[in-house]
Protein backbone atom coordinates (compact mmCIF):
# COMPACT_ATOMS: atom_id res chain seq x y z
CA UNK A 1 0.00 0.00 0.00
CA UNK A 2 1.76 3.26 -0.76
CA UNK A 3 1.41 6.80 1.01
CA UNK A 4 -1.21 7.83 -1.57
CA UNK A 5 -3.49 4.69 -1.30
CA UNK A 6 -4.54 6.17 2.05
CA UNK A 7 -6.16 9.38 1.04
CA UNK A 8 -8.40 7.59 -2.22
CA UNK A 9 -11.56 6.88 -1.34
CA UNK A 10 -14.25 4.95 -3.71
CA UNK A 11 -17.45 5.77 -2.90
CA UNK A 12 -20.67 2.87 -4.14
CA UNK A 13 -20.89 4.11 -7.36
CA UNK A 14 -17.35 3.65 -8.05
CA UNK A 15 -16.23 7.31 -7.97
CA UNK A 16 -12.82 7.74 -6.79
CA UNK A 17 -12.45 10.64 -4.15
CA UNK A 18 -9.11 11.90 -2.70
CA UNK A 19 -9.02 13.92 0.36
CA UNK A 20 -7.52 17.16 0.68
CA UNK A 21 -4.55 17.28 2.66
CA UNK A 22 -3.84 20.68 5.26
CA UNK A 23 -1.92 22.78 3.37
CA UNK A 24 1.73 22.79 4.91
CA UNK A 25 1.63 27.25 5.63
CA UNK A 26 -1.76 26.81 7.71
CA UNK A 27 0.32 25.71 11.01
CA UNK A 28 2.85 28.24 10.69
CA UNK A 29 -0.04 30.76 9.96
CA UNK A 30 -2.07 30.20 13.15
CA UNK A 31 0.92 30.23 15.40
CA UNK A 32 1.95 33.55 13.97
CA UNK A 33 -1.50 34.44 14.17
CA UNK A 34 -1.79 33.42 17.61
CA UNK A 35 1.28 34.87 18.40
CA UNK A 36 0.49 37.64 17.03
CA UNK A 37 -2.73 38.44 18.96
CA UNK A 38 -0.91 37.51 22.13
CA UNK A 39 1.48 40.32 21.89
CA UNK A 40 -1.42 42.77 20.72
CA UNK A 41 -3.27 41.89 23.77
CA UNK A 42 -0.12 41.93 25.99
CA UNK A 43 0.83 45.38 25.00
CA UNK A 44 -2.75 46.29 24.75
CA UNK A 45 -2.60 45.52 28.54
CA UNK A 46 0.61 46.16 29.75
CA UNK A 47 0.08 50.14 28.38
CA UNK A 48 -3.34 50.25 30.48
CA UNK A 49 -1.86 48.75 33.28
CA UNK A 50 1.29 51.53 32.93
CA UNK A 51 -1.70 54.05 33.17
CA UNK A 52 -3.60 53.33 35.77
CA UNK A 53 -1.00 55.48 37.86
CA UNK A 54 -0.28 52.08 40.14
CA UNK A 55 2.83 52.01 41.75
CA UNK A 56 4.96 49.72 44.50
CA UNK A 57 3.26 46.02 45.09
CA UNK A 58 0.28 47.20 43.30
CA UNK A 59 2.06 47.52 40.02
CA UNK A 60 3.53 44.35 39.81
CA UNK A 61 0.46 42.28 40.76
CA UNK A 62 -1.13 44.20 37.64
CA UNK A 63 1.58 43.19 35.38
CA UNK A 64 1.71 39.57 36.68
CA UNK A 65 -2.25 39.46 36.06
CA UNK A 66 -1.05 40.73 32.25
CA UNK A 67 1.14 38.14 31.97
CA UNK A 68 -1.50 35.52 33.16
CA UNK A 69 -4.02 36.86 30.68
CA UNK A 70 -2.00 36.56 28.03
CA UNK A 71 -0.71 33.02 28.81
CA UNK A 72 -4.23 31.99 28.53
CA UNK A 73 -5.02 33.86 25.34
CA UNK A 74 -2.00 31.85 22.99
CA UNK A 75 -2.72 28.78 25.50
CA UNK A 76 -6.43 28.87 24.33
CA UNK A 77 -5.98 29.76 20.61
CA UNK A 78 -3.75 27.05 20.05
CA UNK A 79 -6.17 25.01 21.97
CA UNK A 80 -8.43 25.99 19.34
CA UNK A 81 -6.42 25.13 16.98
CA UNK A 82 -6.09 21.66 18.22
CA UNK A 83 -9.95 20.78 18.57
CA UNK A 84 -10.49 22.37 14.81
CA UNK A 85 -7.44 19.76 13.89
CA UNK A 86 -9.37 17.25 16.13
CA UNK A 87 -12.68 17.61 14.33
CA UNK A 88 -11.15 17.80 10.76
CA UNK A 89 -9.39 14.19 11.60
CA UNK A 90 -12.33 12.74 13.12
CA UNK A 91 -14.68 13.96 10.18
CA UNK A 92 -12.44 12.54 7.38
CA UNK A 93 -12.34 9.05 9.61
CA UNK A 94 -16.00 9.20 9.47
CA UNK A 95 -15.64 9.42 5.94
CA UNK A 96 -13.57 6.60 4.97
CA UNK A 97 -15.36 4.37 7.45
CA UNK A 98 -18.29 4.91 5.65
CA UNK A 99 -17.13 4.00 2.01
CA UNK A 100 -15.16 0.81 0.96
CA UNK A 101 -11.84 0.49 0.83
CA UNK A 102 -10.14 2.05 -2.18
CA UNK A 103 -9.41 -0.34 -5.17
CA UNK A 104 -5.83 -0.14 -5.91
CA UNK A 105 -6.13 2.40 -9.74
CA UNK A 106 -4.17 1.62 -12.17
CA UNK A 107 -1.75 4.25 -13.64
Amino acid sequence: MSADDKTDMMDESGVLHRRKPLPQWTVPVVASLVLLVSGAVFAALWWWVGKAGLAGKDLATAQLDVVKVVSGVAVGGGGLFALYLAARRQHTQELEGSLPRARPVAA
